[in-house]
């Protein structure tokens, strides 16, 4: 079991109090924003993944691959490697995020 002790200011008391009494409890409530924080990693990791497959269409590499090289130095440091490049790492720390909250 988990205890908590939070010190909020009374404006952001007064909110979380009203969410967690519309919840039922705060069990419920904090169930409910993890399965809302879960949703939100899997519809930003699924956004992104499209970015991804543009740049793979368009270079004729997988991410992986591509970050791989790029990491190594085989890729310049042109803007659309930088972004693709960005982009990889995002994805990646969202799912090691996702996994923890699974």
């Amino acid at each position: 079991m988990l205890t908590l002790k939070i010190k909020l200011s009374s404006d952001i008391e007064e909110k979380l109090n009203y969410l967690i009494a519309k919840q039922g409890n705060i069990e419920n409530f904090l169930k409910d924003f993890l399965i809302y924080k879960t949703l939100q990693l899997e519809k930003a990791i699924f956004e992104m993944e499209k970015d991804l497959h543009k740049y793979e269409r368009k270079y004729k590499i997988s991410s992986s691959d591509f970050y791989k090289k790029y990491e190594s130095g085989e890729f310049e440091d042109k803007n659309d490697y930088m972004i693709w490049a960005g982009i990889y790492e995002m994805i990646q720390e969202n799912k090691d995020e996702l996994k923890k909250l699974k």
